[in-house]
């Protein structure tokens, strides 16, 4: 299996795949890419193996130094107060 994450240059995960078979001569699926965009291909883990692609999306983002896939930091939320 092969990975590939389209990201920003900020290493936002725009979208992200999970390919079994490529066609001979694509490098990568990702056919248009916007200004600032560009592909990496994931090294697969067996724990990336067993997620979904969009918990990977929702859930990851590309470091752009070690160009690595890295977990989102998640930001605490205080519970919501409910006033009658």
């Amino acid at each position: 299996m092969r990975m590939f994450a389209k990201i920003n240059k900020e290493g936002t995960i725009i979208s992200f795949c999970k390919v079994e078979i490529m066609p001979e001569g694509v490098d990568q699926p990702y056919a248009d890419l916007g200004e600032g965009e560009s592909v990496m291909e994931i090294r697969p883990t067996k724990n990336l193996e067993k997620m979904l692609a969009h918990e990977i999306h929702e859930n990851h983002r590309v470091d752009t130094k070690t160009k690595e896939l890295v977990k989102k930091k998640t930001e605490k939320k205080k519970p919501e107060r409910v006033v009658e």
